[in-house]
């Protein structure tokens, strides 16, 4: 079991780096180019937005069709900060600031939106954070190894490599020292 979970985690840390190196790309990326998608219906649409160092996710209703929206947008960021996220940052209808996280929910003619912003630092911090525990505990797994430590407890076991005399744990293999 334990050698199943080792596995798991170190498929899951191979994935959330990715993840990390694709938030980066994204970040960098979006200084140069602003994309945006969006899916939609009659009444009801979705759309993510990428501009500026910050990913957007909106949600809106409205009254009637709307047929202006495209499916995909891949604009300069000059151009799409004009058009489009100024209208956002300096419009202040009810909209919520704190550390780059952004909050808007608002009408406007007979389209009802609401938008959330997350800085692209913070995603880089949540996807680099698994990866950077698994290079702490790999480094401490190997550590602990090398010194003849305890795997559970890190107790020194040079004088006694049967079993550890803190916590009984017994270890898997007892090398040379």
């Amino acid at each position: 079991m334990p050698f199943l979970k080792r596995r798991l985690l170190n498929a899951l840390a191979v994935a959330s780096l990715v993840l990390c190196v694709a938030t980066l790309t994204l970040w960098i990326r979006s200084y140069f180019i602003a994309d945006s998608l969006h899916a939609r219906t009659e009444r009801f649409g979705a759309s993510i937005y990428v501009c500026r160092g910050s990913l957007c996710v909106g949600a809106w209703r409205w009254h009637g069709f709307h047929k202006s929206v495209p499916f995909y947008q891949r604009v300069a960021v000059d151009e799409f900060g004009s058009v489009y996220w100024q209208n956002y940052l300096e419009s202040g209808n009810g909209g919520i600031n704190l550390l780059g996280f952004w909050y808007f929910d608002f009408t406007r003619g007979k389209q009802i939106e609401s938008l959330v912003v997350i800085p692209f630092w913070f995603l880089l911090l949540a996807t680099a954070s698994f990866p950077c525990l698994w290079v702490f505990r790999t480094r401490q797994r190997n550590w602990r190894d090398h010194h003849r430590c305890c795997p559970a407890c890190g107790y020194d076991l040079r004088a006694t490599p049967e079993r550890c005399p803190e916590c009984g744990a017994v270890p898997m293999k007892a090398g040379p020292s």
